[in-house]
């Protein structure tokens, strides 16, 4: 997810197309955008572990801990929650 979100703003930051600087600012937002939405729009036990493992730096253990489930299910979690999020976000790759 963050590998993404750094790709895109990267191509962005490097003007590709011959962007203007304001185009490249609405490219970036759309693509945070359509990020967060495609994150919102998951099961709701997908986006919790991808919420607590990508954004907010928990590790495994740390999940397994608060949501009270093994370590297991949650690398299944996450694994089915970037899998979903591959394809939605299939068009800002």
């Amino acid at each position: 997810l963050s590998i993404l979100l750094y790709r895109y703003n990267d191509s962005l930051s490097m003007g590709f197309c011959g962007k203007t600087n304001r185009d490249n600012q609405k490219g970036k937002d759309y693509a945070y955008n359509t990020v967060i939405n495609a994150i919102d729009a998951l099961k709701p036990k997908f986006k919790e572990v991808i919420i607590m493992y990508e954004m907010q730096d928990m590790s495994y253990e740390e999940i397994s801990e608060k949501l009270k489930c093994p370590v297991g299910t949650i690398r299944s979690r996450l694994f089915n929650a970037r899998k979903e999020l591959s394809v939605t976000l299939q068009e800002l790759i």
